[in-house]
């Protein structure tokens, strides 16, 4: 839920199915209207999707602008390389209808970002603007990784890495670097008959058709324990912290494989 920033006293209250609702701030609510709806592109469809937030442009009182973060499943015939993503996570700008304040103007609508999102899970976020002016997108989006000025989004690599025969499950964290100012890190947990040295001298070229060079992650680390709970889910933040603070202890952790990808990768292009 929302206030606008325009003086008026109204909130917004987002509703996951894809309706938002504006009442008045000293209301119980049971004056409550549509201020848009997008049920019909069916935003929820699983368990952490759906519509999830609104943000008002700092000139909202002037401009009428604001911004939505919801989720959409793709067409099953689409063809997103590296690989057939089922979703994708949207952010779109709306305007206020010029003859109704209290109602979006959907025809209006201009799509932001959107993001391609390989598990059914973890597409939660809240969008806020900053003192800065720019607009925000916590949780989920804020995990991506910006190595030398690119985009890499840990979903997308773990997707990759978690394809291998010999990976259970996949970890992707982004840890700093004096000279990219990040660099992509994957915590693997491996089968049990997994040979932990040739799964990581191997998965370049395992990466090489599946995922851009730039996104291959440049050091790994093994673990014995489960890096997702029985719901799916993993505390990122805290493992990338935590890996964090392991380098400035100088600790040694990290496996760097022995060779990169003798293969040179197929149709992806990207910073080098």
């Amino acid at each position: 839920m929302s206030e606008a920033p325009d003086g008026s006293a109204r909130f917004f209250a987002v509703g996951q199915a894809g309706k938002i609702l504006v009442f008045k701030k000293d209301s119980d609510g049971s004056d409550a209207k549509e201020f848009l709806n997008i049920e019909d592109r069916h935003p929820y469809f699983e368990n952490e999707d759906g519509l999830m937030s609104i943000a008002f442009h700092p000139g909202f009182k002037t401009n009428g602008l604001f911004y939505i973060y919801y989720n959409q499943k793709n067409p099953a015939d689409q063809n997103l390389k590296p690989q057939n993503y089922p979703f994708r996570s949207v952010i779109s700008e709306f305007r206020v209808s010029t003859n109704d304040p209290g109602k979006a103007d959907m025809s209006s609508e201009r799509i932001v970002l959107e993001v391609p999102q390989p598990f059914w899970n973890h597409k939660g976020g809240q969008l806020t603007f900053g003192p800065d002016g720019y607009l925000y997108l916590g949780d989920r989006l804020a995990d991506m990784i910006l190595r030398g000025g690119a985009n890499i989004y840990p979903a997308e690599v773990e997707a990759a890495v978690s394809a291998h025969p010999d990976v259970r499950s996949c970890v992707v964290v982004g840890l700093p670097d004096p000279e990219f100012g990040q660099r992509v890190h994957a915590i693997l947990e491996l089968t049990e008959a997994a040979d932990a040295p040739s799964v990581i001298d191997g998965i370049g070229d395992f990466l090489a058709d599946r995922l851009s060079r730039y996104k291959h992650p440049e050091s790994f680390e093994v673990v014995s324990v489960g890096l997702r709970d029985d719901a799916g889910k993993v505390r990122r933040t805290l493992l990338r912290d935590e890996r964090a603070a392991w380098l400035t202890e100088k600790r040694a952790f990290r496996i760097m494989p022995s060779k990169r990808s003798s293969r040179p990768p197929r149709d992806f292009k990207g910073p080098p």
